[in-house]
């Protein structure tokens, strides 16, 4: 059962997010259709984003880039949701770094998307996902497959100019493992894409188990990751573009959010070893 007073103040979040993000940002950085302060547009942006994401969860939310123990960089991240319990934010006076095992998740948030620019967007957030190759610290908590050792990855954007139905991310992401697809995008005046599994695509003995569980085999679920393990075998989920419905126009928000926390919340945790960051490390000291 839902708390009213919670589910009151999720909206109010939400109606605030929408607000911002597309009307006064319209309002604030356009002069007669034309856009001034541009960097100014997208950090107001960004940060709106950011105000209604610190509802999922207590970890902390910034912006940044990621490092590896391998002396790798991602590009700049528009949002990092980091493990801050786990070692001590890395900075100087221009920008943040963020190791890649303190690393939650990540995210990009764009204006108007053309299509070249929405594949080049999902790719930034699947490269930036490889460095996970790098990851090379201790397990702190895990619970579920390796979909979930990987940063969980999410685009926001204002709309899309494109027939967002007709998306073939098989073609997108062609060459790359499904594990570093994104995890969820919110166009705000149009939809989510999230993905879709049937139960009846199980196979044996996982079906019977599913079954013994109580698990209905004739149905599916929404899920928030584009492969999903159960019973040690992997299996694909399909992409799902859910429209925005008009008459409960904040549902799809709502739903980028549930998805959103319930992969934070199953996500791989890790302790950074700074030592393999450092040349302190004994390994990397040589006697002469």
């Amino acid at each position: 059962m839902a708390n009213k007073i919670f589910d009151t103040i999720l909206k109010r979040k939400i109606e605030g997010f929408v607000s911002t993000f597309v009307d006064d940002s319209q309002s604030i950085f356009y002069n007669e259709n034309q856009l001034f302060h541009p960097g100014e547009f997208g950090k107001y942006r960004e940060n709106s984003t950011k105000d209604l994401l610190c509802l999922l969860s207590s970890y902390k939310i910034s912006d940044g880039f990621i490092i590896t123990s391998k002396d790798r960089k991602s590009s700049q991240c528009d949002i990092v949701i980091y493990d801050n319990t786990d070692l001590p934010l890395l900075e100087n006076n221009l920008t943040q770094f963020f190791t890649i095992e303190s690393v939650i998740a990540i995210g990009e948030v764009k204006s108007t998307l053309t299509h070249t620019k929405f594949k080049k967007a999902l790719l930034e957030l699947a490269n930036n996902k490889m460095l996970s190759e790098d990851i090379n610290g201790i397990i702190k908590h895990k619970k579920f497959g390796e979909e979930y050792d990987v940063p969980i990855s999410f685009l926001v954007c204002k709309n899309a100019s494109f027939d967002i139905e007709t998306l073939d991310f098989e073609k997108i992401y062609e060459g790359i493992d499904r594990k570093y697809w994104h995890n969820a995008i919110l166009f705000v005046e149009q939809g989510i894409i999230n993905y879709n599994f049937e139960f009846k695509n199980f196979q044996e003995p996982g079906r019977t188990k599913f079954i013994n569980i109580g698990g209905n085999i004739n149905s599916g679920a929404n899920m928030e990751c584009s492969m999903i393990t159960f019973d040690q075998v992997q299996y694909e989920c399909k992409p799902l573009f859910v429209k925005i419905n008009v008459e409960k126009k904040y549902q799809h928000i709502m739903m980028f959010l549930a998805g959103l926390s319930q992969a934070i919340q199953y996500k791989t945790l890790y302790q950074t070893h700074i030592l393999n960051y450092s040349s302190l490390n004994p390994a990397n000291i040589t006697i002469q």
